[in-house]
């Protein structure tokens, strides 16, 4: 049962699953609606209690290959594949993983637990790194280029368009340019420059269809083509109203937090005591007003992969708030948290010995015998629980807790947890290469 919950919980199962599946398996999941059925090599079957009164069963098939490993999740409900019960149970075979093969981190309770598009954010923080000519206006025919916010993710995309126009400035007959590709193989007469620039650096971040009007617009590559596209005096946020972006001054701006009327909260950057309403996470980051038709840098001294990774934050929902300013006030130092936590030194604990047993058989060639023989491995695993907190191995480093609005921190007692150690070698047993102690018996 063990290897078959390890193998399924080490997949990036979460990528076969839309959001809104993972948000109600995840609340599933916590309102222990799951019931473990059968589990074989392969193929585990559980039963999940839906929103009414039918009871569904989820199989959870591990398929492998030559060159792949992924998970199969059928259900008896309508919608059959990849489902809110599927992902409930896979959330509930996490807990049960983690309950079970890792003593080192601290237990969670499920009221403990970020939602999983919150605990994705947290775990993929990224590590700290390191004069304009003005373009012809032709008249005839010339490319468009119009900003707008895709509506599926924090990203922002840039729409091509090919238009008439006439001596006066204004555009008319505009239609959609569908393969960027296959114009710059006709190399028009219209197109400038700047023009065959923009469309072979979106051809080369191939974040689009071949016969598509929208490209997404991502890193450095993506400031690279907003600034091309604002040189051309042809970026517009409103198709055919004549008024195209222009180039705005560098802002200095912080990293804050907004509450919503429902107590949820979402991030935000202040610029001279004013919140700057759109950000396009790029990098550097740009900001978009609408009321100068202006787009410039965000000057913020963050590094900029962290503060892109800020503006794909999800929604911090209200009651998850305090969780969220606990975990991430332990990982990053530079992100303020969204609520101030106090935080008090606790030094007055002293560790409880937490023994956990197991036995594992297997076959042994015996030279005495001259055959196989079945021997059996017992080992027994020492954590030390300080309060509501369970830790093992040796360390320093203080645990931290969260109780209620305050954050506790631990202080461990090494030579507490020494004198654990050295009372079960005194009883016959011994440290093993894997950091346990153990005791074998043929």
């Amino acid at each position: 049962m063990n290897d078959l919950i390890a193998r399924i919980v080490e997949l990036d199962w979460q990528e076969s699953f839309d959001p809104r599946s993972l948000e109600r398996g995840f609340e599933y999941a916590g309102e222990s609606r799951l019931e473990i059925v059968e589990v074989g090599k392969h193929r585990l079957i559980a039963r999940c209690k839906g929103s009414g009164r039918n009871v569904y069963t989820q199989v959870i098939t591990h398929v492998v290959t030559s060159n792949w490993a992924t998970v199969e999740c059928v259900c008896s409900c309508p919608v059959a594949i990849n489902c809110k019960h599927a992902a409930a149970a896979l959330f509930m075979l996490t807990v049960l993983h983690e309950d079970l093969n890792s003593p080192v981190k601290q237990q969670k309770t499920p009221v403990e637990r970020l939602s999983p598009q919150l605990e994705k954010w947290l775990e993929s923080i990224p590590e700290p790194t390191p004069v304009d000519e003005e373009q012809p206006r032709n008249t005839g025919t010339s490319l468009l280029y119009q900003l707008s916010p895709d509506p599926y993710s924090t990203r922002w995309s840039l729409e091509l368009y090919r238009a008439r126009v006439s001596k006066k400035g204004d555009y008319s007959d505009i239609k959609p340019l569908y393969s960027i590709d296959e114009t710059l193989r006709r190399a028009p007469a219209y197109m400038h420059e700047l023009d065959t620039r923009i469309c072979r650096l979106l051809l080369l971040s191939r974040s689009y269809s071949s016969y598509n009007t929208r490209y997404q617009l991502a890193g450095e590559p993506g400031a690279e083509i907003l600034q091309l596209a604002l040189k051309t005096q042809r970026l517009f946020i409103e198709q055919g109203s004549g008024l195209a972006l222009k180039p705005g001054p560098a802002r200095p701006a912080r990293f804050d937090w907004a509450m919503l009327s429902d107590g949820n909260h979402i991030p935000k950057w202040i610029s001279n005591g004013r919140e700057l309403n759109e950000v396009l996470p790029l990098k550097p980051l740009h900001y978009l007003d609408r009321d100068n038709l202006a787009i410039g840098v965000v000057e913020h001294g963050l590094d900029d992969n962290l503060a892109m990774h800020l503006c794909a934050l999800p929604v911090i929902p209200a009651d998850q708030v305090a969780l969220f300013s606990h975990r991430i006030s332990s990982i990053s130092k530079v992100i303020p948290p969204p609520r101030e936590l106090t935080e008090r030194v606790v030094d007055t604990l002293e560790p409880q010995g937490c023994l956990t047993l197991g036995s594992d058989e297997s076959y042994v060639y015996s030279q005495a015998h001259h055959r196989q023989m079945l021997t059996f491995e017992h080992r027994a695993a020492l954590a030390y629980r300080y309060d509501a907190c369970l830790v093992s191995g040796k360390g320093t480093e203080d645990i931290l807790f969260l109780n209620g609005t305050e954050t506790q921190r631990i202080q461990r007692k090494p030579l507490a947890e020494k004198a654990l150690r050295k009372t079960l070698t005194k009883i016959g047993l011994k440290a093993s290469p894997f950091k346990v102690f153990s005791f074998w018996q043929p």
